[in-house]
């Protein structure tokens, strides 16, 4: 029998252990995660456990909790309506070069690391519609395979017109999406998919 190459295509890779006791302590903990684990996501970690289970390759699915970061950042802001406006766009700004700057960092991960690929992540709802296409644009130039959609994280669901700049570059470049449905999150929903799915069969 011939050797079995194993590809796990659905990683979430942290890009230092600061960022993995964040998605750690902070997105994940403590119920979905004990607090205090040892295992955050780090690529050295990912590597050592490929080693020992048989593993060839890993495709980092690049999610930045932006829509949470930007739920609670909301609660930061001035009630005064002027400051509140400025203060909302410097949040979107700041989370959306977060989003940028976890997507470059797997593009150089995966430049310098053959058993790596990446699916870029985007927020369509933070970063704007035609911003977010311009950053699967960019990531899709930078070597990332696809990109990857969290409808409970940006909180809304795929059939939003907000994803439609989003689609429309995906199908013209035969560029795969890859996205959660079921749970409890209504914006997971398979329904929720419905109208894009109608608009974009390809």
């Amino acid at each position: 029998m011939s050797e079995l190459t194993i590809i796990d295509m659905h990683c979430h890779l942290q890009r230092d252990t600061a960022h993995g006791q964040e998605m750690r302590d902070y997105f994940l903990g403590p119920h979905l995660v004990k607090p205090g684990s040892t295992n955050l996501g780090t690529l050295t970690e990912f590597q050592e456990l490929m080693a020992a289970c048989g593993i060839s390759g890993m495709n980092a699915l690049m999610l930045t909790w932006s829509g949470r970061y930007f739920r609670h950042g909301l609660y930061t802001l001035s009630d005064d309506p002027a400051e509140h406006e400025a203060g909302e766009r410097e949040l979107r700004t700041r989370i959306s070069r977060r989003i940028t700057e976890n997507n470059d960092w797997a593009a150089s991960a995966a430049g310098k690391n053959p058993e790596v690929t990446y699916f870029a992540g985007v927020n369509p709802v933070v970063m704007g519609a035609e911003a977010a296409a311009a950053e699967v644009e960019r990531q899709h130039a930078q070597g990332a395979l696809g990109v990857k959609l969290s409808p409970a994280d940006i909180g809304t669901p795929g059939s939003d017109p907000v994803y439609f700049p989003i689609y429309e570059y995906c199908v013209a470049h035969d560029y795969p999406v890859l996205t959660e449905t079921g749970g409890h999150n209504p914006a997971c929903r398979p329904a929720g998919f419905t109208g894009a799915l109608a608009m974009y069969p390809n």
